[in-house]
């Protein structure tokens, strides 16, 4: 196996979650180490960049191609909550809306991010459609029942919320498309539309981290259901068709064709509103030359013009020719009289222009009623025709490939009236006579439709009582995904969407618990198999004043098996010499056959594993790393016979280079590191030291010189102790207390302060266990770091001529902790207990380099603590004197050098 990914995710409680894609370098993400401290956190650190951490729902109802889009998300919230974090929220009423921002999916990127009108949380019996009420407040909500006392303890409040979003697209935004893995970044396993929440924990101007208050409110609350509605307007790229075939809506048509007769028909196709729980379909036709009053354009068309002109009105007539005219028989009526004349018109109102508007959604063609072709064109919206689902009628005929709305005509534009009427009128003698207006043919210059539609989801509960699933198909097309910093989960929903998944209950975010996580992927491997890797430490660079680990495996590994975590248990965990991340050693675990590669938690291909830091402990409570090696093992070296100190000499790197005996399984050797733990044969004066002190001391803890022999020789780590009588770290007047006060040895090693060197708590546990087991049952032990006091010098210094004093500053400050602190020094120095410093000393030295001319305006400062330097402002002293048995006077990080 080798190791193909090293990552990193930080927990920073009350901040946010960061991450690192290359947890090995200075940044995180690819940046070189320093060659002179070439090591790096394990679990991250605060100022790694925000990790993208939300949800994700994906639903048919987020296709979204044109037009105005508005969608509102409503998610149905229960759990226990924070009250503080909840109190963030209620008092930033923008909280929600500046630090969850929100993504959709294009056609070639993610759209985003959207800025909604509205984001808020809000308690569930407030909840009204439409309604726009003020944010959660917990106790004070007008008409809201206020908590029961099983509800809400001192910190926490159990409940119902909403959470609920309004956002808009307007027409320039691209298309919202479903999700397509060869085009967008992510790991989302659907071929759905795709909507993103993702939480922005980038603090306020004022420290304030309410992106933070919002993550934690969200993953302690569980999602119980989830709705969404979509009103789109303004939607142009219809697939239109009439009685002739396709027509072209990029200009002005007909959409009853050049003639159109009674049933003529206009079909309006757009699929995307079929594929969802469409309520209402609404077109808006713009209507091109269409006569200002239909009724007086078609004036000359009467009822009784049809009678008339029947054929049994057709009578024969002679008529004479005297003198070169034409004279009617006497008596006898013209076969026309009357024929204009009467108030009976056939188009009364504008409402004689209907369509019979029929639906052929999924199961066949379905009547919705009547509508009038041309009322309501005075408004302001202009002529409107509403399609609501509800007033669909039964439905006929085997069910469709294809989803149309069908305008028929219920009457005909009076086209075949028009000639004979027109024929008639000029063969009328009389002048009064109304020539009748050709009929108008519809023309269309613009057609546009607006529908709404929506869906619910009930993810952790039981579906309405008499839901029935073949009607309410829009149930099985959902996802829901928690976003993760390296991937993506799915919560909710199979892959293809299409089948009804049973009730499951998660959380709205993604719980993050673990104070930091290493994640380790391998690749070259076929579990179940046995992996080992070294993992070297910068050892001594643990602060230790964390916490460390009390338990042998405090640091819990884990596998991913199909984007869920399994803990490895000590059946699994052969081998961990690392003592939590505090030494460097062999880590060999067994990987189950469980493992997966095929995982969107984690990027795919890999097998992954992690390692936890507990909740509540800090990152740097262990030690920084320098690499993590796989295919590792240990060798012991032996000496035979008398041993020369070179040969027992530490090995350095690279002294081994091959096996004794070859094995063709390997393929090279590496010795990346320097032996350990190897000492050289006692010299006779050691030999000596060593057993007089025993015969002294009997390895009983009697005298306060036992203990500190004792602790000298069983920890070869420590620089020097000192044992204090009748004390206890919280009191100098402890009878029946001792304390070793500790300083470990720094020489050659990487220690996390080098001006205020401390053993780990860990270690310092193991002292107090050591010496309890050889002193009196009646004395109790205690261990404890050296207390260091920092001397802070502040001056102003006339620097010699031709000396920068930017740069001999920093050296001048260099020069004065080295001299407070030699041990600090890369020659090392002694570390005592107690002394003093005066400052007529340090007046001395400051004069005696040879870049500066003179100084003025000395003060000398002792604090307590290097934390006390920023908190207090002690008096000007010109003696430094440590305040305890166990304190060591030190240099402080940075002394106060001015100009004169």
């Amino acid at each position: 196996a080798t190791i193909a990914s090293l990552r990193s995710i930080h927990h920073a409680p009350g901040k946010g979650l960061h991450y690192a894609g290359m947890a090995d370098s200075a940044d995180g993400w690819g940046a070189p180490l320093p060659p002179d401290s070439p090591t790096w956190p394990a679990f991250g650190y605060d100022s790694l960049p925000a990790a993208p951490v939300g949800f994700a729902i994906a639903s048919p109802a987020l296709a979204l191609k044109e037009g105005i889009r508005v969608i509102t998300i409503r998610m149905h919230l229960n759990g226990t909550a924070l009250i503080e974090d909840l109190n963030y929220l209620k008092n930033d009423p923008d909280a929600i809306r500046k630090h969850l921002s929100i993504q959709l999916s294009g056609e070639e990127e993610w759209h985003g991010p959207v800025f909604p009108q509205a984001f808020r949380l809000r308690p569930h019996s407030w909840l009204s459609s439409g309604e726009t009420g003020p944010l959660l407040n917990i106790f004070s909500l007008e008409g809201a029942q206020p908590p029961s006392a099983q509800q809400v303890s001192e910190s926490k409040i159990s409940g119902d919320y909403w959470l609920e979003c309004f956002l808009t697209l307007d027409e320039e935004a691209p298309p919202i498309v479903p999700f397509n893995q060869d085009q967008l970044p992510g790991l989302f396993t659907t071929s759905l539309p795709v909507l993103r929440f993702l939480a922005d924990f980038q603090p306020e101007t004022d420290g304030a981290h309410p992106g933070y208050h919002l993550f934690r409110a969200l993953s302690a609350l569980s999602v119980l259901k989830v709705n969404i509605e979509v009103d789109v307007s303004n939607i142009r790229s219809l697939s239109l068709e009439n009685g002739q075939g396709p027509v072209d809506a990029s200009k002005p048509f007909y959409p009853f064709g050049p003639q159109p007769v009674k049933r003529s028909g206009f079909y309006i196709g757009y699929d995307e509103v079929f594929e969802k729980n469409w309520s209402e379909i609404t077109l808006r036709p713009k209507w091109m030359n269409l006569p200002a009053d239909l009724v007086k354009h078609y004036e000359a068309y009467r009822k009784e013009h049809t009678e008339q002109l029947s054929r049994s009105k057709y009578q024969f007539q002679a008529d004479k020719i005297e003198e070169g005219q034409v004279k009617q028989s006497p008596g006898a009526e013209s076969a026309f009289s009357g024929l204009f004349e009467g108030n009976s018109a056939i188009v009364q109102s504008e409402d004689y222009f209907q369509v019979q508007i029929s639906v052929l959604d999924k199961t066949g063609w379905g009547n919705c009623g009547s509508a009038s072709l041309f009322k309501g064109r005075e408004k302001k919206e202009g002529v409107v025709y509403h399609i609501p689902r509800a007033g669909i009628g039964s439905v006929s005929s085997p069910p469709p490939q294809r989803r149309l709305i069908r305008l028929s005509l219920e009457k005909d534009f009076l086209h075949s009236l028009y000639p004979r009427l027109y024929a008639v009128a000029f063969a009328k003698k009389e002048e009064e006579v109304i020539i009748p207006n050709e009929p108008y043919t519809p023309l269309i210059e613009e057609l546009t439709m607006s529908y709404r539609a929506s869906m619910t989801h009930y993810l952790a509960g039981a579906m309405p009582t008499g839901t029935v699933l073949e009607e309410k198909g829009h149930y099985y097309s959902f996802q829901f995904f928690h976003e993760h910093p390296f991937g993506q989960h799915r919560q909710y929903g199979p892959p293809n969407g299409r089948v009804l998944p049973l009730p499951v209950e998660f959380t709205a975010l993604p719980r993050y618990p673990h104070a930091g996580e290493l994640l380790i992927g391998l690749q070259e491997l076929a579990p179940p198999q046995i992996v080992s890797f070294h993992i070297q430490v910068a050892e001594g660079s643990e602060n230790p004043e964390h916490a460390t680990f009390e338990k042998r495996h405090a640091l819990p590994w884990s596998i991913l098996c199909a984007n869920e975590w399994k803990t490895l248990d000590d059946e699994h965990i052969l081998k961990d010499d690392t003592n939590n991340l505090l030494v460097s050693g062999i880590v060999r675990l067994l990987i189950p056959g469980e493992a997966s590669l095929e995982n969107t938690l984690l990027p795919p291909g890999l097998y992954w594993l992690r390692l936890s830091l507990p909740p509540g402990k800090k990152a740097d409570a262990v030690c920084r790393l320098l690499s993590i090696k796989p295919q590792a093992l240990s060798a012991t070296r032996v000496l035979a016979g008398e041993r020369t100190a070179a040969q027992a000499a530490v090995l350095p790197p690279g002294t081994i280079q091959k096996m004794a005996r070859r094995l063709a399984a390997v393929a090279k050797v590496q010795q990346p590191y320097s032996s350990f733990e190897g000492r050289a044969e006692e010299s006779n004066r050691e030999f000596y030291t060593r057993i007089s002190e025993r015969l002294r001391h009997k390895n009983r803890a009697a005298t306060l010189w036992d203990y500190e022999r004792l602790v000298l020789q069983a920890f070869p780590e420590i620089y020097k102790v000192k044992c204090l009588s009748h004390t206890s770290p919280r009191s100098t007047r402890a009878p029946g207390h001792i304390t070793m006060v500790i300083i470990p040895d720094i020489r050659k090693k990487m220690a996390f302060d080098k001006l205020a060197p401390k053993a780990s708590k860990n270690f310092l546990t193991r002292i107090e266990q050591f010496l309890q087991q050889l002193c009196s049952p009646q004395v109790v032990c205690h261990a404890a770091n050296a207390s260091f006091e920092p001397v802070l010098l502040s001056l102003k210094v006339s620097f010699r001529e031709g000396f920068d004093p930017s740069h001999y500053k920093k050296r001048l400050n260099e020069e004065l902790v080295n001299y407070l602190t030699p041990w600090a020094a890369d020659n090392g120095g002694e570390i005592h207990f107690g002394g003093a410093i005066h400052k007529s000393t340090l007046i001395q030295f400051v004069e005696s380099r040879s870049y500066v001319d003179f100084i003025t305006e000395v003060e000398m400062y002792q604090y307590d603590s290097a934390e006390a330097i920023k908190d207090t402002s002690p008096a000007d002293t010109d003696e430094a004197q440590a305040s305890q048995p166990g304190a060591v006077l030190a240099s402080a990080s940075s002394h106060e050098i001015g100009d004169v």
